[in-house]
Order: structure tokens, then sequence, then C-alpha cells
């Protein structure tokens, strides 16, 4: 049975790349309206099955779920390159909080992706300052590497300030089973000096899978710097240390 796979969400403007398919067919040579008259690449394969689609070169990522897009199980960088991913487009983050039905995560509602590589968004061309629903609903990932926010950087205000929005991140990975060490203070320590806060509302809301939750709460890990926390550990009551948890951040414990 024929299978149409179309990255119609996944790719934005500034995407120039290869595409190899990964059923024998020849390789997709990207780059935005020049080859699909401003359509998004797709691809139809004979037959249903798992296929390794190789992309190379330079890709403006905007989100990893569409109705006929592909079902990310893996993804994989092989040694000694670095990501394709240079970019991540900015438009999701102006639909914020907004009534605009719009997709956002870049690979938000993959359920069947069980790991990412360490490095796959260090390639980017300018840092993140937003991780916003990068990964939620990825019910079937089981790790967070230590690296992946190192591509991740607090926006300066206008007052001098700097933020970072970690709102959401991995909201429902059930099956993740810890949090490295110090994976957002790193952010922040970044500008020794400064005043750099964060939120991280519902970051990890429905992750039934911890064992620990990292305590964030407190000032060694992130404490008043996170100035919104909104059920940041709601419905971790499995985790062995769910009842050190504040209230305020999801958890049981009355201050």
């Amino acid at each position: 049975m024929a299978k149409c796979v179309n990255l119609e969400s996944n790719f934005g403007e500034g995407t120039e790349c290869s595409i190899d398919w990964g059923d024998s067919s020849p390789v997709l040579y990207y780059n935005g309206r020049d080859t699909y008259g401003d359509k998004s690449p797709y691809h139809v394969y004979p037959d249903d099955g798992d296929y390794k689609i190789t992309i190379r070169g330079k890709v403006n990522w905007v989100h990893g779920s569409n109705a006929n897009g592909p079902v990310i199980k893996s993804i994989t960088i092989p040694e000694g390159e670095d990501s394709a991913i240079t970019g991540l487009d900015p438009g999701y983050l102006t639909h914020k909080n907004t009534e605009v039905d719009y997709p956002v995560g870049p690979f938000e509602g993959q359920e069947e992706l069980t790991s990412i590589p360490s490095n796959l968004f260090s390639n980017l061309e300018t840092p993140a300052t937003s991780t916003w629903r990068w990964f939620k609903d990825c019910t079937a990932l089981e790790s967070i590497p230590a690296e992946l926010f190192t591509c991740v950087d607090t926006k300066e205000n206008e007052d001098g300030t700097r933020t970072v929005d970690f709102d959401e991140t991995f909201t429902n990975c059930t099956t993740i089973a810890s949090v490295p060490e110090n994976l957002f203070k790193s952010v922040l320590d970044k500008h020794p000096g400064d005043e750099c806060t964060c939120t991280i509302n519902r970051c990890f809301q429905a992750c039934t899978g911890l064992e620990h939750l990292p305590e964030l709460w407190t000032d060694a890990q992130l404490g008043e710097k996170a100035t919104e926390h909104t059920l940041c550990f709601s419905q971790d009551n499995t985790a062995e240390n769910y009842n050190d948890c504040p209230i305020d951040w999801g958890g049981p414990n009355l201050p």
C-alpha cells in the first residue's frame, strides 16, 4: 500500500538540504520554492514500513508532527558530523499564549521517539531562548542528554535582565526516569553577574516515570530564579521525593 510522507510542517524558510528517502529513490536536493514552488518536500513510498530518511545541509526546523508527516522513531547524527538543524522557526513563539491554533514544539507529539542525540540542536546559528514544548507528548522518550541545552541562552530584556522560557518542554514524557543535574541551571549560569531568571511552568507535568524529581525549587538549583513554575511537577506522585515538592511547584508540600 503506497504511503505519502509530507514534510509540510517540518521545514521553514531558509532550508537548503539534500534528502535521501531511504528506499533507493533518487536523492532530493531541496531549497524551498525553487524546488517545489513554495511547497514543502514530499515522497510517496510504494510500501508501508520503516525507512531511514537522511537529511544533510541546512534545515530551519519548524515542528515535528503533522497528519501526513513521518513518525520519527529515532534520530542519529553520524560521528564527526554536525546536526542539519541550523535554525528553529521563531514563528511558533509569536503564537504562544494566543488563541491562534498553531502547531508548536519542534518534536512535539512524536510518540515513538525513544532517544535524542546530545548535539541535536548544537549547530543552531542563533541560540534558542525558549524550549517551549520541544518534546511535549513524546511518550516513549527514555532519557534527556545532559548537553541538550548547550544551544540555549537567556534573552536580554530592555531593562538589562535576562530571561529564558522552559515551559512545557517535557510535559507528558511518561517514560523519562531521570533528569540530568544542572540541566537548567547551566543555562542561567552563562552570564555570571547578570540577573537571569526563567519560567518553567508544567515542564515535567505528567512525567510519571520520574524516579526522583530534580529539586529545582531549591536555591542550589533554580529557587527564586524560576519566576514562574506552575504545575511543574504536577501528577509526578510516584517519584520518591514527590512529598518534598512544594505545592506551588505542583507537589503536595505546603510552604
